[in-house]
């Protein structure tokens, strides 16, 4: 599960991403279920990953958590060049996926990292 916040009110819920895509009715796949924390299980709903972002703040921090939502992703997401965004300087840029070795100034030996490309 991941820990969110709803924008309408800072309130903490939690998302579950489920691995199968089936389709409740016309409007909605079933993909998160988010429910307020200590809530109880009718309380919640299921939405897109659209939704999950304009709802609510989603802060994604450990691999783990980026696997789990990755699990709700469209095939053309999925399909797309990993990119990252700087914030200060509104650039996107290509990166891709590796791994530091024992050699990296700053990270331990095995730690995954998004590399920018020069």
């Amino acid at each position: 599960m991941i820990e969110i916040k709803r924008k309408e009110d800072g309130k903490p819920w939690v998302a579950e991403v489920f691995p199968t895509r089936t389709v409740i009715d016309a409007k909605c796949s079933v993909i998160i279920y988010v429910s307020p924390v200590n809530g109880t299980v009718a309380s919640g709903q299921y939405i897109n990953l659209e939704k999950l972002f304009e709802l609510f703040d989603v802060e994604i921090t450990t691999y783990g958590e980026l696997y789990e939502l990755l699990g709700s992703f469209t095939p053309e997401q999925l399909d797309a060049n990993i990119t990252t965004e700087i914030s200060w300087d509104n650039e996107c840029f290509p990166c891709e996926l590796r791994i530091a070795g024992s050699e990296h100034d700053s990270l331990d030996e095995g730690h995954p990292v998004l590399y920018v490309k020069d």
